[in-house]
C-alpha cells in the first residue's frame, strides 16, 4: 500500500475476515449462495452502523444478524417455492475444496444430501443444530445468538437430531474414488452403456432435479437404477452433442458441470 492509499477501515476489516464463516452459516441455512449474499450485504449495514461499545462479542453479533435474516428468509421460503412446480435443491457452490482440517471437515455439512436432510428442520432448530454441531460453538453462545437460554437449546438440538434419525453430515469423502466414479458414470453415459451405468448404481437409487422454473427437468424424482440409468442416456443422445462437460467441484464434492455454448 502507498503512502496515498487510504487506510483500511477496521470495521469493514473485521466484517471481511469473518465473511467465508458467516457465508457458510447463512448458505446452510437458506440453502441459496443469492440469498446468502444479500442477507451478507445487509448484516455489513447493520455492522457497520452498530454502536461499537454495544457490542461485546463481535463473532456473536454478527452470526446472530445472519441467523436472524436467515430465519426470516426462510419463513417465506415455502410460499416463494409454491411459485415452482417440483423437486427443490441446494443452489450449487462451484469451487476448489481447500485442504486445511477446517475446511475439510465444513465441507462434509455442504454436501447435497445433507443439504436436503436439513428441510426437516424448523429454522430455529437448523441454526442450534447448525451453531452447535457444525460450527463448534458452545450452547451458552447458541444461546446469545439464537436469543434463547442455554436449556432451551440443548433441548432444541436434541429435537434436532432426533428428526434427523442419525443423520448428519457424511463421512469424509473418499475423493479419489468418487472422482474414478463419476468419470465411469461420464464415459458409460457418452459410451451409451446401460450395463456399465446399472453396474454404477445401487438399485434404489434416486435421482432429483431442479429447473428452478427455467429449465426442463423432472418433476418428481426418478427412482430406481434402471429409470436412471435411462433418463440419463437420453438425455446423452437428445443433449448431448450440445453440452461441454467439465469436471468441476460441487458443494464439497466432485461433479460434473454441463455447459451449452
Amino acid at each position: 500500500m502507498s503512502p496515498t492509499d487510504p487506510s483500511p477501515d477496521p470495521l469493514s476489516a473485521s466484517f471481511e475476515a469473518q465473511r467465508p464463516r458467516l457465508f457458510g452459516l447463512a448458505y446452510r441455512m437458506t440453502g441459496s449462495a443469492a440469498d446468502s449474499e444479500d442477507i451478507l450485504q445487509d448484516v455489513y449495514l447493520r455492522w457497520m452502523a452498530a454502536d461499537r461499545s454495544a457490542v461485546r462479542n463481535p463473532a456473536a453479533f454478527l452470526a446472530r444478524a445472519v441467523i436472524n435474516r436467515s430465519r426470516d428468509l426462510l419463513r417465506s421460503a415455502p410460499r416463494r417455492r409454491e411459485q415452482y412446480v417440483g423437486p427443490w435443491l441446494p443452489e450449487p457452490l462451484l469451487g476448489e475444496t481447500e485442504d486445511s482440517e477446517e475446511a475439510l471437515e465444513l465441507a462434509r455439512s455442504l454436501r447435497i444430501a445433507f443439504m436436503l436432510v436439513l428441510e426437516r428442520l424448523t429454522a430455529n432448530e437448523r441454526a442450534v443444530f447448525l451453531l452447535k454441531e457444525v460450527f463448534g460453538f458452545r450452547f451458552p453462545e447458541v444461546a446469545e445468538i439464537v436469543g434463547a437460554t442455554a436449556v432451551a437449546c440443548r433441548k432444541t438440538a436434541e429435537r434436532a437430531r432426533r428428526k434427523l434419525r442419525g443423520d448428519g453430515p457424511p463421512p469424509r469423502l473418499d475423493a479419489a474414488r468418487s472422482q474414478a466414479a463419476l468419470a465411469a458414470f461420464a464415459v458409460a453415459t457418452q459410451t451409451g452403456d446401460l450395463d456399465g451405468l446399472l453396474a454404477l448404481l445401487d438399485e434404489d437409487a434416486v435421482a432429483y432435479s431442479d429447473g428452478g422454473g427455467k429449465v426442463t427437468a423432472a418433476l418428481k424424482p426418478v427412482r430406481g437404477a434402471p429409470r436412471i440409468a435411462k433418463l440419463f442416456l437420453g438425455l446423452a443422445r437428445t443433449q448431448g452433442s450440445q453440452l461441454r462437460p467439465e469436471a468441476v467441484w460441487i458443494n464439497g464434492a466432485p461433479g460434473v458441470a454441463l455447459f451449452r455454448g
